[in-house]
């Protein structure tokens, strides 16, 4: 496999960032929405063979970041696309001196938590009904 790049998505992006994201997530974010995102977002992309092939979207809220969406395609997965993506968004909040990042992730979503608990993520808290019938685990990461 060649190498991924990581880089902001760019409006040009957005309709194949959509559609990655309808992919992978039951609540995935629209073109529109993601053309519009406010200055505080962050929306990183992983391009492998100028694919897109993976998303990470968060926001950046004075010195917190919450973690909303993270994809990869099915064609991409276990190859440490999710990890890179990870890797971007903790060194840009560590230069944006944040002190911590929060995420929910449905507690029966067994390989995204090992994933955050790799990244150094703990949970922290639990939201029944989140998801529906599934609950919601809140993990949180001190940087």
């Amino acid at each position: 496999m060649s190498e991924t790049v990581y880089r902001n998505i760019e409006q040009a992006d957005a309709k194949s960032a959509a559609a990655l994201e309808k992919e992978c997530l039951d609540t995935a974010w629209t073109e529109d929405q993601i053309k519009n995102l406010p200055q505080q977002a962050f929306y990183m992309g992983a391009f492998c063979e100028n694919t897109l092939c993976g998303v990470l979207s968060a926001y950046f809220v004075a010195d917190e970041v919450q973690i909303m969406n993270l994809a990869v395609s099915d064609n991409f997965r276990r190859k440490g696309i999710a990890f890179g993506l990870m890797s971007e968004l903790l060194t840009q909040a560590k230069e944006k001196n944040c002190c911590f990042i929060t995420l929910e992730v449905a507690e029966n979503n067994i390989g995204a938590i090992k994933l955050y608990e790799k990244c150094g993520f703990s949970a922290v808290g639990k939201r029944n009904g989140f998801y529906g019938d599934i609950a919601a685990i809140i993990m949180e990461k001190s940087l």
